[in-house]
């Protein structure tokens, strides 16, 4: 508001500066100059981001790197009845995001059906949005990509691998708190984090039997 009240005055004094004095010795023809005040940049609270470092999940069936400062936890249910899916949280408290991830270990025979079925999945959590897809191979053999929707979901990133044999693992990023329409800069440092933490994770992911 002081911002207003200061322009408003300087551009009354300009006004004043173009009247003809009393005294009649001095005038300026130039016309009053019109001041539109513009607003600033919307500031939010710098988010405290994590430290680069990466650890190996011990949980996971498959060689998956989580950042060191996050917090992995096995949900209530871990796995499917038949063993063949293990689910696993990765926390990011201070981000107010969390990570799912789900490891399949499939028939090789129904790889494409899972995929496909994920791949809907991933879609609908796009909601339409517009999205970026990250393409890339990791250095055990997997065929990563990583879709990155910066507006409009709670979804913003989501990722689906495959070894292009038995392994398919996927998850997506999810916001514990969605931002307010036109707030979503106050997250987007923290998603920014994340994706960096995904990108070497999907890169270094391989079996176990290769570590």
């Amino acid at each position: 508001m002081r911002y207003l009240i200061f322009i408003s005055a300087v551009a009354s004094l300009l006004a004043a500066c173009g009247q003809r004095s009393d005294s009649g010795i001095w005038s300026d023809t130039t016309p009053a100059v019109s001041y539109t005040p513009v607003p600033k940049p919307t500031a939010y609270p710098r988010l405290p981001i994590y430290d680069t470092a990466m650890v190996v999940v011990e949980q996971a069936p498959v060689h998956w790197l989580a950042n060191a400062q996050a917090q992995v936890a096995l949900p209530e249910r871990s796995g499917s009845d038949d063993g063949s899916t293990r689910w696993l949280n990765i926390d990011y408290p201070d981000y107010g995001i969390i990570l799912y991830c789900t490891f399949t270990n499939v028939d090789p025979l129904k790889r494409e059906e899972v995929i496909v079925n994920r791949t809907e999945r991933m879609s609908l959590n796009a909601g339409g949005n517009s999205t970026e897809i990250i393409e890339l191979e990791s250095d055990g053999g997997f065929h990563s990509n990583l879709l990155v929707t910066s507006h409009g979901t709670v979804n913003p990133l989501q990722f689906l691998s495959t070894d292009g044999d038995r392994w398919v693992v996927s998850g997506t990023a999810f916001l514990k708190h969605a931002p307010r329409p036109g707030t979503e800069d106050s997250i987007a440092p923290a998603i920014q984090a994340v994706q960096a933490d995904l990108l070497r994770s999907l890169t270094h992911l391989k079996l176990r039997a290769e570590i």
